[in-house]
């Protein structure tokens, strides 16, 4: 028996023959493959999956691409900046494939529960895997505060993420910031929360203890808010 690549092969059965040739043959059908990403880096949502046909003799290069999510840490102080455990929060999305969760209407729009999250010994929760697309928005209900204290009267308006602004970050940002077209997105922000002091935004690219480049500090006060949020402009997709 010759291969295609004309090189002799001698065989001591027929069988042995038949083996080799239904191998030859074999190995000269277009393949086909399935690609499935079991998880993603922290950050990031898993690809979608692919499927290719590679020719005999032949080789293909493809390229995947995990999307960028988004997150939001908050932080949960008392008056005396000491973190504070336990506290609940609701965290609400416009997104409606969880319509059949718990609703709350705010300004116009219907948001979805997406799940609750509980601070840790140091006052924080991570609410990860958020929506990037710059429509889905978020709100976040604080549903239990320190015994002895007030809940906010009113949710903190994330809106939609990123969270665009002019300003680039510092050395002290851990999270994922993408520059276009000279605007900077924030994928993961943080929110700082307390229940007794009351705190003004500074103007976007002020240097000021508060001001983190993790995101945006709020100070609320139970039902009193003194909160306005800087750079309105949300990504387009």
């Amino acid at each position: 028996m010759r291969t295609s690549t004309e090189t002799k092969h001698i065989f001591r059965t027929e069988e042995e023959a038949k083996n080799a040739a239904r191998a030859e043959v074999e190995s000269k059908r277009d393949r086909e493959y399935h690609i499935h990403e079991v998880s993603a880096p922290t950050g990031y949502k898993a690809c979608a999956n692919t499927d290719i046909t590679i020719n005999y003799n032949d080789s293909k290069e493809i390229t995947l691409i995990d999307e960028n999510t988004a997150s939001i840490r908050l932080i949960k102080n008392d008056s005396k900046k000491a973190p504070v455990e336990n506290a609940k929060f609701g965290v609400f999305t416009t997104d409606t494939s969880y319509k059949n969760n718990e609703s709350y209407s705010y300004k116009g729009d219907t948001y979805y529960l997406l799940k609750d999250v509980n601070t840790d010994k140091n006052g924080e929760a991570i609410i990860d895997g958020l929506n990037p697309d710059g429509k889905t928005k978020y709100i976040i209900i604080e549903r239990v505060t320190k015994a002895g204290k007030v809940l906010l009267a009113d949710p903190i308006e994330v809106g939609t993420l990123p969270v665009i602004l002019d300003t680039k970050p510092d050395g002290g940002y851990k999270g994922t910031v993408v520059e276009s077209n000279g605007k900077y997105h924030y994928f993961d922000i943080t929110y700082t929360v307390t229940n007794d002091s009351i705190f003004e935004l500074p103007s976007t690219g002020a240097t000021t203890p508060y001001w983190y480049l993790t995101g945006l500090v709020i100070m609320l006060a139970g039902a009193l808010i003194m909160f306005r949020k800087k750079g309105e402009e949300h990504a387009k997709k």
